[in-house]
């Protein structure tokens, strides 16, 4: 179980935290660089299969 009182208060671990989880689900994801608020925003794309 996740603690989410352990996460950094910056947000960065949350981010990663939900990177993860879409990329164990299949998706890509894309950091856009740091955003107006200071963080990092994540474009998550589902994976095509042919």
């Amino acid at each position: 179980m996740i603690n989410l009182k352990e996460l950094s208060i910056e947000g960065t671990d949350l981010e990663r935290l939900i990177r993860e989880i879409f990329v164990r689900e299949g998706y890509e994801t894309h950091w856009t660089g740091k955003g107006p608020d200071g963080g990092h925003d994540l474009i998550v794309e589902k994976v095509q299969v042919p």
